[in-house]
């Protein structure tokens, strides 16, 4: 029971534990959307693997892409451990004992910024063997914001609360003084004054260390200690060409093949349109034009690629370094990291399963310890299924489940544990706000007032949940102090039509279609009522543009089929279009991360861990 406890700390909890008992353990499970099936393997090659139930696993193990809550378990056991500052159970940032010899010294500049100097502790090694030291931890800022790295097509802001990040992280600079090596123990990060006063300040120079010895070999860290440079001595080989150019090429497979999908569903489109009612065909016509756009973005990104390619013999020898391994990373380590820092170490991702191992060069976590299940397997399972299997033994361990069904039948088993507890996370609908209907506040609002969130308590988490009223969690340390002042003056938004037509009348949607006569509420509750799902009395705006919210959630989720019951309905009441449509989660992860300058959702169901 005590290694599961540990393990669990490791995976990060949410509502309720439930473990195989006939293992000696509690486990944890996650509301998150799941997807896959329940029938692979028994839980165990033995008694030293440790199997823990999840949802869709996208497989991708680097940040600056698209992750599920499921594959940053992975992260978090495989790169995790050695990060300056780290965050406690209750969500303070608390100095790293392991990765420090000592306090940082901390000064505040004449200008207004602030310098933490570190000390490394000089014992730490990479999977492999080779020591950690203070460039690989300049290396993860100069790398993760580099231009170099945003082509590769990642998207992160490692010290972008840094002097110096905007210049860096646009090519305008090759340096990036926010960030500096001093010596192989020590380094220093500066937050800009901007960025100040905050109160959680350390979040900023947060920073863990990034393997520069396998992302760039041949670079090192320049003399100002704030750049990167050819290693001395080093020259371009042709294998180094020649990489570049495999890695450019297969950059622009990628393109070609997201062009194809996109010219095929251009055609899709206009057969559809033939068949078209006016509100669809004005739909269809918006996302043929949208996605035509998409091609021509895609075709002048190849275009560049191209031009990248054919300069390979007259680039910049550094840049060259640097552009060729952020090709590497994001095409080959991302999906099979072979040099990490953290507890365990990466050994497969197949079947919808993630393997790991112990890591015998982790020197503990930010408070000594070290983890000693030998193995440990995350496996995509059915939601539906999740506690059935762990009853049945499959599964090791069930995470943050939160349906009042599961949980009771749970109870009930005399072959599991059960461990409850307050989760430092929260369920949400979450918004696009710079695209569509779901740019402008008033409709956001109206949304939130078109919800009963007293029946998603009910009937999905029975006594097991409450209303939330902002981004906290229940066991954050803030909330346990002052929580109920909290509850007290914070908005709770409970389900009120007239609030939401009065929100709706003050955005750009308060017209009938011709987009002069103002929308009649009456008028619209009315048809509501008697026309159901045959409703067409939308909200528009002054171009005639109609309120429509597309919203993307998974299947099998019972937060998804509610949200189904709910906002569509109680939308025509107010003439607002609330579309929802169904897929697996790292679908909805790649709308949700990965939106384009035209989208076709800008609403979903999620979930969020502190």
């Amino acid at each position: 029971m005590k290694l599961f406890k540990r393990l669990v700390a490791l995976l990060v909890v949410a509502l309720l534990l439930i473990g195989c008992a006939t293992n000696n353990g509690n486990g944890n499970n996650n509301e998150e959307p799941n997807n896959g099936n329940g029938n692979n393997n028994g839980p165990t090659a033995g008694g030293d693997t440790l199997v823990v139930a999840a949802s869709d696993l996208n497989g991708d193990y680097v940040n600056g892409f698209s992750n599920t809550t499921y594959d940053v378990w992975i992260k978090n056991l495989i790169h995790g451990g050695y990060e300056v500052y780290t965050t406690d159970e209750g969500g303070q940032f608390v100095l790293n004992q392991t990765a420090n010899a000592q306090d940082p010294e901390v000064t505040e500049n004449e200008d207004g910024s602030k310098t933490f100097h570190f000390f490394l502790a000089d014992n730490l090694t990479w999977s492999d063997g080779t020591p950690i030291t203070a460039k690989d931890y300049v290396f993860s800022v100069l790398f993760a914001d580099s231009p170099e790295w945003l082509n590769a097509g990642a998207g992160t802001a490692a010290g972008d609360g840094l002097v110096g990040y905007e210049a860096y992280h646009d090519g305008s600079s090759s340096t990036f003084p926010g960030i500096k090596y001093i010596s192989d123990t020590e380094f220093e990060a500066t937050i800009d004054a901007s960025m100040l006063p905050y109160f959680y300040e350390t979040a900023y120079v947060a920073f863990g260390p990034t393997p520069m010895h396998r992302y760039t070999p041949n670079l090192t860290i320049g003399e100002d200690g704030s750049s990167l440079t050819t290693v001395e001595g080093y020259e371009l080989t042709d294998q180094d060409k020649a990489d570049f150019t495999a890695r450019v090429d297969e950059e622009i497979e990628a393109v070609e093949e997201t062009i194809a999908a996109l010219e095929a569903g251009i055609e899709t489109a206009k057969a559809d349109l033939e068949e078209a009612d006016e509100d669809k065909a004005a739909e269809l016509e918006a996302k043929i034009e949208a996605d035509e756009k998409k091609v021509v973005a895609a075709q002048d990104e190849i275009a560049e690629l191209e031009e990248e390619k054919a300069g390979v013999d007259t680039a910049d020898v550094t840049n060259l370094l640097l552009q060729s391994g952020a090709y590497d990373v994001a095409q080959t380590f991302r999906y099979a990291p072979d040099v990490t820092a953290g507890a365990y170490k990466f050994v497969s991702f197949e079947n919808n399963a993630a393997t790991v191992e112990l890591n015998p060069e982790f020197k503990g976590d930010a408070f000594g310890k070290t983890p000693t299940i030998p193995r440990v397997v995350v496996r995509s399972v059915n939601q539906t299924l999740d506690v059935d299997l762990a009853i049945n033994g499959e599964v090791d361990i069930v995470q943050g489940v939160i349906e009042e069904d599961k949980i009771e039948k749970a109870v009930a088993s005399d072959q599991v544990g059960i461990q409850v507890y307050s989760r430092n996370g929260y369920g949400l609908i979450a918004f696009h706000v710079d695209y569509g209907a779901t740019q402008h506040k008033e409709v956001r609002q109206a949304v939130a007032y078109l919800i009963d969130r007293n029946e998603f308590v009910q009937n999905i988490l029975g006594g097991y949940g409450v209303i939330g009223q902002g981004e906290y969690g229940l066991s954050q340390w803030m909330y346990a102090e002052r929580g109920l002042e909290l509850e007290e003056a914070v908005h709770n938004y409970a389900l009120d039509y007239d609030k939401a037509n009065e929100l709706l009348d003050a955005s750009p949607y308060k017209f009938e279609a011709d987009g002069t006569t103002p929308w009649d509420a009456a008028k619209g509750a009315e048809l509501a009522e008697t026309e159901g799902e045959s409703f067409t009395y939308w909200r528009h705006d002054a171009e005639g543009n109609q309120l429509l919210i597309n919203h993307f959630g998974t299947v099998d989720n019972n937060v998804t089929d509610l949200i189904n019951i709910q906002l569509p309905p109680n939308g025509r009441v107010v003439g607002l279009e609330y579309s929802l449509t169904y897929g697996d989660f790292a679908t909805l992860i790649e709308h949700y991360y990965n939106a384009s300058d035209s989208r076709d959702y800008t609403a979903f169901n999620l979930a969020t861990n502190f």
